[in-house]
């Protein structure tokens, strides 16, 4: 064995983390969106000198950043607390040297697994959250945009608990925010 797996797995399967962050990406669109819609200020932010256009960039940048931010830094706590209690070994060995990878396809090392890893999570992440704001900016009422998220949401966690793998249906289990996740 060129070294102690444990860690790398642990850190790519702790999946409490990714459902913290998708609550987190969840509320900062709500407080950049909905709070201002919501205390009738959008009519005042959308009158200004600059308007709408730079209103919504500057925004659609804070979400962006703030996610990217946040979900670099979760992801890097993980893998450092797993790699501080398990211990990483050699991190140049290749990915397929764990049992967990065995049949994995990129021909990457153990350190290059774990940056892809936290890379695709905070692409997935920050897609979700323009979603999320794409819908705030689309819809004028935050009760509805909260009904459309909140069914969303359910639909996604049922199709992912409920439909068997190998089902007619899989595309919708494995094409889910929840097995992305």
């Amino acid at each position: 064995m060129l070294g102690n797996n444990k860690a790398v797995e642990a850190a790519t399967s702790y999946e409490v983390s990714s459902y913290i962050l998708l609550i987190i990406v969840l509320l900062v669109n709500i407080l950049m969106f909905s709070v201002e819609r919501e205390k009738g200020l959008y009519v005042l932010v959308r009158s200004t000198a600059k308007g709408r256009l730079s209103t919504i960039a500057c925004k659609l940048l804070v979400v962006l950043s703030v996610t990217a931010v946040v979900s670099l830094l979760f992801y890097a706590s993980n893998i450092m607390m797993a790699g501080t209690v398990y211990g990483f070994g050699d991190l140049s060995r290749p990915v397929q040297s764990s049992e967990l990878f065995l049949n994995c396809a990129l021909n990457v090392t153990m350190l290059e697994y774990l940056i892809l890893w936290v890379l695709g999570k905070t692409l997935l992440l920050c897609s979700l959250s323009m979603l999320t704001a794409f819908l705030f900016v689309v819809i004028k009422s935050s009760a509805k945009t909260y009904l459309i998220l909140a069914a969303a949401l359910i639909f996604e966690f049922s199709c992912f608990i409920f439909i068997d793998g190998s089902s007619v249906l899989a595309s919708l289990k494995f094409i889910n925010i929840f097995y992305l996740i």
